[in-house]
């Protein structure tokens, strides 16, 4: 009788030392990685129009516009980043459900808003930064320092204007830290 209770105490020490040890497992790992001569640089990347929470082109419309007629406005880009920023116009494209007329667009860099005035091209000022159909319209990047701003200088021209032909084209800019 002696040798079946020394079995049995021998098999509950097993087993309570088996979850006693389950119990005190504890796993510890580290993990790292080296990096080149890069650097890192962090900030936030916002541009905005002067006074605007988004770039706002309302005022590149017209009414009752006829073919060859024209319509111009200053946009003043702000860098409200911490860093030097990369933008550009990515694309313009009709709104959807509009039909809008055909235009050409015009963009140009000027150095204020008053060499862009709303009246009329006054001699299509500016360094240009592209000319064409409004359609697919994009630039290349323009560097832009953390808090400072540039203003570009939109001319719309209608190409054909259909009689009660109406809608709109959506600008699209980007962008990206330099």
């Amino acid at each position: 009788m002696k040798a079946g209770v020394t079995w049995t105490l021998v098999g509950a020490s097993v087993v309570l030392l088996g979850f006693a040890s389950v119990q005190l497992t504890d796993a510890a790992w580290r993990d790292s990685e080296t990096m080149g001569g890069s650097s890192i640089r962090t900030g936030h990347l916002n541009i905005t129009g002067a006074g605007q929470v988004d770039l706002d082109l309302a005022g590149l419309a017209k009414e009752n516009m006829n073919t060859g007629d024209q319509v111009q406005i200053p946009l003043t880009v702000v860098n409200d980043s911490t860093v030097t920023v990369d933008y550009r116009l990515s694309g313009v494209a009709p709104a959807a459900g509009t039909t809008p007329p055909a235009l050409g667009l015009r963009v140009a860099r000027v150095a204020e808003e008053a060499a862009c005035p709303a009246s009329g091209s006054d001699g299509l000022p500016g360094t240009q930064l592209y000319s064409g159909s409004i359609a697919g319209a994009s630039t290349v990047n323009t560097t832009l320092a953390a808090d400072a701003s540039d203003v570009l200088c939109l001319t719309a021209t209608a190409s054909a204007v259909a009689p009660e032909q109406d809608g709109r084209y959506v600008f699209t800019f980007e962008a990206a830290q330099q």
